[in-house]
């Protein structure tokens, strides 16, 4: 038998930006391709014990052509900024897709970190 999980207290944070969810469908007649985008922005905090701001911002899209499933498409950008009144600041930016064809799947990623202003 196991202990049961641990979990750790809860980061009280004051929100210096709220954040918003767009979400957005579309489809082009012509073509027959659907698509679907959401952006979501988690908004900027500061974690009150420590100092630190974080933001989050993802961008989601997916589409997809009629009776064509290998025509599916699915991207996701994510920004992560995190800083602090001493100065400190980063950033981590990816960058992923994913699609197909009959018999594949092809998984695409990039990552890039920064640190300061770079």
């Amino acid at each position: 038998m196991f202990e049961p999980p641990v979990t750790p207290p809860h980061l009280v944070r004051t929100v210096l930006r709220p954040g918003e969810v767009v979400r957005k469908v579309s489809r082009d007649i012509a073509t027959g391709v659907t698509c679907m985008e959401v952006f979501n922005d988690e908004g900027a905090s500061q974690i009150d014990e420590n100092g630190i701001v974080t933001e989050d911002r993802k961008s989601l899209s997916f589409r997809i052509a009629d009776d064509d499933p290998v025509s599916v498409r699915a991207e996701a950008n994510v920004k992560l900024t995190n800083g602090n009144a001493e100065g400190w600041n980063s950033r981590v930016e990816t960058h992923s897709t994913v699609s197909c064809t009959a018999t594949d799947f092809f998984i695409e990623a990039d990552l890039h970190a920064f640190e300061g202003k770079r």
